[in-house]
């Protein structure tokens, strides 16, 4: 699968599924990762085996690893200083939004009262779930952490159930 990106190099369309291709997405990551390319080529692997599909993108100056999942939360993953961000985005229903976005802000400010890994916001019409990864792995920390975060977020959202009504989908 090609990513829609085209290799700086060559202008050919970089592909996801051939890492022994020069335009593989391992080479793409290792490029411009190189200090870091051994922990993001893990957690990037991790995530492969548990069947999400990864495909990239540019945004300004950050390469933004998207990972989509058939039965589980799509996640975004966004390198940072000393580690990495995850994100869950659900779209939110505009015409709800718009008509109850005091309830929203209300709803999401609740969330954020129990200290846990996860934070949330709104942002550009979405609900999101954010939580930061060190620039450390190891299979059974990065297992906790992705079953943490998966399950703090459906926690959230069923404790806030009615806040369920305003989302297009459950992602």
């Amino acid at each position: 699968m090609n990513t829609g990106m085209l290799c700086m190099d060559c202008l050919y369309p970089v592909s996801v599924d051939n890492p022994d291709c020069k335009h593989s997405l391992e080479k793409f990551v290792q490029k411009n990762f190189s200090k870091n390319f051994s922990v993001l080529k893990k957690v990037l692997n991790h995530l492969k085996i548990y069947g999400y599909e990864i495909d990239y993108r540019e945004i300004g100056k950050d390469i933004v690893f998207d990972a989509a999942h058939k039965t589980r939360i799509h996640l975004t993953v966004i390198y940072v200083k000393h580690g990495f961000l995850f994100n869950a985005r659900f779209p939110l229903d505009k015409n709800k939004f718009k008509e109850n976005e005091g309830k929203i802000y209300k709803t999401v400010v609740e969330m954020n009262r129990t200290p846990d890994i996860v934070s949330f916001t709104i942002d550009k019409g979405d609900f999101v779930a954010i939580a930061w990864y060190p620039n450390y792995y190891t299979k059974s920390t990065f297992d906790d952490f992705l079953e943490m975060f998966t399950e703090l977020v459906n926690f959230a959202l069923r404790k806030h159930d009615d806040f369920l009504n305003f989302l297009l989908t459950k992602n």
